[in-house]
């Protein structure tokens, strides 16, 4: 379970960088950083901007990865009570 965990963190980590391109490219170098250090930053701005930067698919797997890695770590810190 350790390692699918770690895959998907590199799953979502992958996606940020290309959602944090194209917000790099639209919103300028200073919010590319601030996206860089604030990944829910990133995630939210996706999310808003995702028809005029063709990134819906993008964010809809974003969000399932996320979605799964939450489900995941809370079973594994149930379960190994």
């Amino acid at each position: 379970m350790l390692v699918l965990a770690v895959l998907l963190g590199l799953v979502i980590i992958a996606i940020d960088g290309i959602v944090m391109v194209k917000l790099t490219l639209r919103e300028g170098f200073f919010k590319g950083m601030l996206g860089l250090l604030f990944i829910p930053y990133t995630f939210v701005w996706g999310w808003k901007y995702s028809r005029s930067e063709d990134l819906e698919q993008t964010m809809h797997v974003w969000t399932v990865v996320l979605l799964v890695l939450i489900v995941m770590i809370t079973l594994a810190v149930i379960f190994n009570r």
